[in-house]
């Protein structure tokens, strides 16, 4: 089925333009369980090429990648409203040993599937919700 699936992505958007197979193909019994456990792969083709494997939900994603998605919503939505507040983040600072600054500027951030927060004038990257690896 997978192999069926990867045959008649070729020449859609599915197709990974440019990215070379690696030379060590995995099975895709391999790659099948590899997505199940959340990750995306990518799957070779016969024209040498290689596509985005087959989702495995409705919504496109693994199960994995939905409880990591809403993991990061509820923590953005739980610390915005304070992200601006003068002693917002002082206590991770602190137990990293790094001086506050005076007046922080936050952003949030993707770090591959990591949400962090980002303090732009200290330099400083806070993970928050760490994608299981």
């Amino acid at each position: 089925m997978a192999r069926a699936v990867a045959e008649s992505r070729v020449g859609t958007s599915y197709e990974l333009k440019g990215i070379m197979v690696p030379r060590r193909k995995p099975a895709i019994s391999e790659q099948n369980q590899i997505q199940r456990r959340g990750y995306t792969t990518f799957y070779p083709t016969s024209e040498g090429g290689s596509v985005v494997g087959a989702t495995l939900s409705t919504a496109g994603t693994s199960p994995l990648h939905s409880v990591q998605a809403k993991r990061v919503i509820k923590t953005i939505e739980r610390l915005e409203a304070d992200i601006d507040k003068p002693s917002f983040g002082r206590d991770w600072f602190e137990q990293s040993g790094r001086p506050y600054p005076d007046s922080p500027d936050f952003e949030w951030a993707m770090n591959h599937c990591d949400l962090c927060l980002l303090e732009n004038k200290a330099l400083v990257k806070i993970p928050l919700v760490l994608w299981r690896r």
